[in-house]
């Protein structure tokens, strides 16, 4: 038998351990196990906390609605938006009449005031060297040639003198502007007749016939077999005494044809003539 605090063997009959002396009817001992105390912590004031996290999120939301709205109301229409322009870098803009034909304001003033009139709307021009020295009377002319293109045509001819003052506008062989004088506009020779009466009319009158001369354009671009050009022929109190005839054939698109109508018939005592017609098929 032994202690069952110090394990020293003992009689089974002792009522004591002989090196401890405690009593052998005790109870058996478990070692004591100290006890640590844990100290608890206060509870935390939880609902400050609670009600300043729920004043932030409210916050936050209430700005988020805020600039939504704001986007909403003030975002532009997408087909008209303006892009901002940085004034410390913008590009002044050029005009491309005055970069091409190199001209002062006042001398670039001038021709848009005569392109204007003759109602051509410029789109895009450049020089061209093969149109420099307009042909007149068998001289050439010391004149600038540019190619003009408009909303309406293109191909538009402006003649600059090397003072840089206009001499001449044409389209399609045909003069709109030339040496200060407006004669038509660009309107004018697109919705012009395919054969039509270009330049001035002369008559003669040798005592057997009346004659009247002139020029004639194909401003198709089809060839004409046949053309045909009559004048009715009146005396002085304004009657019909006849008519003045001439016919070509084959004219050519942008041919012109010089005439000849001759009245066999002229009135005797003076008198005037009128275009009756121009026909061709």
């Amino acid at each position: 038998m032994f202690c069952q605090k110090c394990g020293a063997p003992m009689n089974a009959d002792a009522r004591f351990c002989p090196k401890c002396g405690i009593p052998t009817d005790i109870k058996e001992i478990s070692p004591e196990i100290p006890t640590v105390s844990t100290p608890i912590e206060p509870k935390k004031k939880r609902r400050k906390v609670g009600c300043l996290i729920a004043a932030i999120l409210f916050a936050i939301t209430g700005t988020l609605i805020a600039v939504i709205s704001q986007m909403g109301q003030t975002q532009p229409d997408s087909s008209s938006v303006s892009l901002p322009v940085n004034s410390t870098s913008a590009v002044p803009e050029v005009d491309i009449l005055q970069d091409v034909t190199e001209t002062s304001l006042s001398q670039l003033a001038e021709i848009k005031e005569i392109l204007r009139r003759c109602g051509v709307a410029v789109i895009s021009v450049k020089y061209d060297d093969l149109l420099d020295g307009f042909i007149e009377n068998d001289e050439v002319l010391d004149v600038i040639g540019y190619r003009i293109e408009s909303r309406e045509a293109k191909n538009i001819i402006l003649y600059l003198n090397t003072d840089k003052t206009v001499f001449a506008v044409r389209y399609a062989d045909d003069n709109m502007y030339k040496d200060g004088e407006f004669i038509k506009t660009l309107t004018q020779i697109i919705n012009r007749p395919d054969l039509e009466i270009i330049g001035d009319i002369t008559d003669s009158n040798d005592g057997f016939a009346l004659y009247l001369e002139g020029t004639i354009r194909n401003n198709a671009s089809k060839t004409y077999s046949y053309v045909q050009v009559s004048f009715g022929i009146y005396d002085n109190a304004g009657n019909k005494t006849g008519t003045a005839m001439a016919n070509v054939n084959n004219l050519g698109a942008g041919e012109t044809w010089k005439f000849k109508a001759i009245c066999l018939t002229p009135p005797t005592n003076g008198g005037n003539y009128k275009l009756d017609e121009i026909t061709g098929f």
